[in-house]
């Protein structure tokens, strides 16, 4: 027989013997390394808990309150459930070997595992982890700052999100995930229906999108691009231009509706067509974009109307930004046209609303930062075009962005 570390097996006389002389050597060294039996069957706590008299903050979540109304300020505290474990200060392991570490959080739900501060493990097999988080159904995972994964098989991360469908995932800041099997990741974004897929900032819930990408704002939550299923038709949304498939192969075919569109040979994949715009003298002819190239510095006519007049787009890299600065570009939207002998140029309004900023920026091509994170951007008319800019905090913890950049759009007439 081999030795068994503090028993001695030559005096061992039978198995109950052994039995007893282990647990006795449970018992002498349990207090060295700080743990003590708990309330349920085989459960274990810190005796670090023995100096709280329960748990009095954990339902200071606002969101764990609302989801399960059972939840208590004075939740037992340590491990209460069979084979439970609880780590840390004001630590609540209630399920089957559950596992609660970190200070003032709940695992409640069967074998469900929480950590951090201030979260709550509801559901069975849940995990929550970070500040404030709910974790409520079954196999759910919700991680970051106050996110929630209400339903089973869901997963919340990041900011304040919200995975509120079957089997949906939802990342980014105070994004929600509503429809059964959905995905949302971004800034603000919604997903209510099922398997639709949307990322961006600010889009404009749509029933009948499979996927969007958002690209709007608080007063405006327009879509740049979505894709979608209306009566057995396929459809592309480009801007405020929403197109069949069938209208898409007219498109390609150069017929239809849409069939005044062709490729740029320049730009493949991009779509435009020739416009005239009656003035006093003739007729002024310039491209209209369906989805423009968007090269730095340029200016484009889009098929979008704002008051009835043209709506133009315009994108500008103004490179590295330091922390605490700020910096802008001028675009120039210096336009002349010469008809019948006469010049016309391009005016763009300046009135409220007429100018809009939809500023993006990143620290590499496709690597997007939150205008949450601090950043603000302005954009105004100047003598020659549209100053557009950034401003970032001295606060800004992420860093030098070196690679940033403006997008506005602008309604305009010739005149």
């Amino acid at each position: 027989m081999g030795k068994i570390d503090g028993i001695d097996n030559d005096k061992v006389a039978s198995i109950d013997d052994l039995n007893n002389r282990v647990t006795t050597l449970e018992n002498e060294t349990a207090p060295n390394s700080n743990i003590i039996n708990g309330e349920g069957e085989a459960s274990l706590h810190q005796s670090l808990d023995a100096k709280y008299s329960g748990i009095a903050t954990v339902t200071k979540n606002p969101n764990a309150a609302a989801l399960d109304p059972t939840l208590t300020d004075n939740e037992p505290m340590g491990a209460t459930g069979d084979w439970a474990t609880s780590l840390g200060g004001n630590s609540s392991a209630q399920g089957k070997r559950s596992v609660a570490e970190g200070t003032s959080t709940v695992a409640k739900g069967s074998y469900s595992h929480v950590e951090g501060s201030n979260s709550v493990a509801l559901g069975a097999c849940a995990h929550a982890e970070g500040g404030s988080t709910v974790a409520l159904g079954t196999n759910s995972h919700s991680e970051g700052n106050a996110t929630q994964a209400v339903k089973d098989q869901t997963h919340a991360e990041g900011d304040q999100t919200i995975a509120a469908g079957y089997a949906a995932h939802a990342g980014g800041i105070l994004s929600q995930a509503n429809g059964d099997a959905s995905f949302v990741s971004g800034s603000r974004v919604i997903a209510n229906n099922y398997a639709q897929a949307v990322v961006g900032k600010w889009n404009d819930p749509q029933d009948d999108t499979l996927f969007e990408v958002g690209c709007g704002y608080e007063g405006n939550r327009r879509n740049a691009f979505a894709a979608g299923d209306v009566n057995g038709e396929s459809f592309l949304s480009i801007g405020s231009t929403k197109l069949t498939e069938n209208e898409l192969a007219a498109l390609k075919n150069g017929g239809g509706a849409f069939g005044d569109f062709v490729e740029s040979t320049e730009y493949p994949g991009c779509y435009y067509r020739e416009v005239t715009t009656t003035v006093t003298h003739g007729t002024i002819t310039e491209k209209e974009w369906l989805n423009p190239p968007m090269v730095s510095g340029k200016v484009y006519r889009t098929t979008k109307r704002s008051l009835g007049q043209p709506v133009y787009a315009m994108y500008a890299n103004i490179g590295i930004l330091a922390v605490g600065s700020t910096k802008s570009v001028n675009i120039d939207t210096n336009s002349i046209a010469t008809v019948g002998g006469n010049e016309y140029a391009l005016i763009f309004n300046t009135g409220r609303g007429c100018v809009e900023s939809h500023t993006f920026y990143c620290y590499e091509m496709d690597t997007g930062v939150n205008m949450w994170d601090g950043v603000r951007s302005f954009c105004y008319m100047n003598g020659t075009g549209i100053t557009a800019g950034l401003t970032t905090p001295a606060s800004f913890d992420d860093g030098n962005l070196p690679n940033a950049y403006v997008y506005v759009e602008a309604q305009a007439y010739w005149q």
